[in-house]
């Protein structure tokens, strides 16, 4: 593990060097958060094939990207397609397997434009196609609710930019770092719990209704899908966040700057 994690430094390192004046800095450093996220929590991992992929991939992205066009980005996602399929045909993770390469196949159909309306389509029907391939494994429920959270993103931030979608992504992934370190679920809850309050703060002068609608819409969901789960104390946790951020963001702006962050609970919007 220790070359891998040399090599990603190498490879992030790299990119971040022919990139840095591209449209996709943002992007860039969202990925530079993932490495260190990973470096933190696949040190035991026994999935050799995967981290094989994942070095064929970020060779390709250090190849491709330097121009950063969506074309490039499509025929790396087509070469990273191909050698999933070439590492990985013997794993345990035959479904996941076949998941990912409709995934991928459909991102090359449906994002060649790539305005973000048709980006948050293909996540749906991503987060659809995973919830089809997989529906005997133990999480079911679970990826039911990551779907309808997912729509309803659709529905909520198609006039969004990609740069402030990646802005934020890359906040919560930076959050990840600083609080998951240990993977222990204690961390975790922590983590989400810092995530949505840093959200309260950087969304505060957004138009929230259609986004209270969707936290009604989730924990919803979340509450009808698993009630028998034994994650009961993680529901309530949940809903009690939920509930705090539909009180502090109503008038909320989605990606604006983050200011000191005052709670004021108001009724919910349903």
């Amino acid at each position: 593990m220790v070359r891998w994690l040399s090599y990603i430094n190498t490879v992030l390192h790299h990119l971040s060097s022919t990139a840095r004046k591209e449209p996709m800095v943002l992007w860039l450093s969202y990925i530079n958060t993932v490495r260190h996220q990973l470096s933190c929590t696949a040190r035991k991992e026994p999935m050799v094939r995967w981290l094989s992929y994942i070095n064929t991939v970020l060779h390709q992205l250090s190849c491709t990207a330097r121009k950063e066009p969506m074309v490039l980005w499509l025929s790396y996602i087509n070469t990273v397609r191909h050698q999933l399929s070439c590492t990985a045909r013997k794993e345990p993770m035959v479904r996941w397997l076949s998941y990912i390469n409709s995934v991928l196949h459909q991102l090359s159909c449906t994002a060649r434009e790539e305005p973000m309306v048709r980006w948050l389509s293909y996540i749906n029907s991503v987060l659809h196609q995973l919830s089809c391939t997989t529906r005997e494994e133990p999480m079911v429920r679970w990826l039911s609710y990551i779907n309808s959270v997912l729509h309803q993103l659709s529905c909520t931030a198609r006039e969004e930019h990609m740069v402030r979608w990646l802005s934020y992504i890359n906040s919560v992934l930076h959050q990840l770092s600083c609080t998951a370190r240990k993977e222990h679920m204690v961390r975790w809850l922590s983590y989400i719990n810092s995530v949505l309050h840093q959200l309260s703060c950087t969304a505060r002068e957004e138009h929230m209704v259609r986004w209270l609608s969707y936290i009604n819409t989730v924990r919803h969901q979340l509450s009808c899908t698993a009630r028998e789960e034994p994650m009961v104390r993680w529901l309530s946790y949940m809903n009690t966040v939920l509930h705090q951020l539909s009180c502090t963001a109503r008038k909320s702006i989605w990606f604006g700057g983050c200011h000191t962050c005052t709670t004021r609970e108001e009724p919910l919007v349903r």
